[in-house]
């Protein structure tokens, strides 16, 4: 035996007089009342739902690289040194006569550049690729009281950067930053 189709709730023949409008339930002091309401149109979703995007954003920043002291970086996005400046020694502060390395003096042929190295430091999922290329670079020298222009480009990771010579370099640089808004 079978059972009938159709009817005021069973799926067959209504078409779209059969669907029910959904509940909308309100809570009031006289007590829970309920109404039907109708969903709106789909074209109308962007009044009702949100949307995340996101975007890059460069952002300058400078920082000091002082001699003998290692300076690890933490790049979480992407960034590009863009310059490497240093002072001359009449503009710093009253350093030593003598340095550690060979006992020279500052104003020396020998002692005019200063030069900054880079180092990547090995992450947790590719130590054995990073051990490979973890040595130091030398990615740029700089004159004394002179600024020079640079491109190195930072993939996301974990760097070392440390200076060689009598005075502290400045690097400039432009980091990605990723910044999400809900439209």
């Amino acid at each position: 035996m079978q059972r009938p189709r159709g009817g005021l709730l069973g799926n067959g023949g209504g078409g779209a007089g059969a669907k029910r409008p959904r509940k909308h339930i309100s809570f009031a002091r006289d007590g829970i009342k309920v109404r039907f309401v109708k969903p709106p149109p789909r074209s109308m979703n962007h009044r009702y739902w949100f949307t995340e995007t996101e975007s890059v954003a460069k952002k300058g920043i400078s920082f000091e690289v002082e001699p003998d002291i290692a300076v690890s970086v933490d790049v979480s996005c992407r960034m590009q040194l863009t310059g490497v400046a240093s002072q001359s020694c009449k503009a710093l502060p009253l350093l030593s006569t003598n340095t550690v390395a060979g006992k020279q003096k500052p104003n020396s042929k020998s002692n005019g550049r200063v030069y900054l190295r880079l180092k990547a430091n090995p992450s947790l999922g590719a130590l054995g690729a990073v051990q490979r290329a973890s040595r130091w670079l030398t990615v740029a020298s700089v004159e004394e009281g002179h600024i020079e222009k640079i491109r190195v480009i930072l993939p996301v990771g974990s760097y070392t950067l440390s200076c060689v010579g009598p005075r502290p370099v400045q690097v400039f640089a432009q980091v990605w930053d990723l910044e999400t808004r809900l439209n």
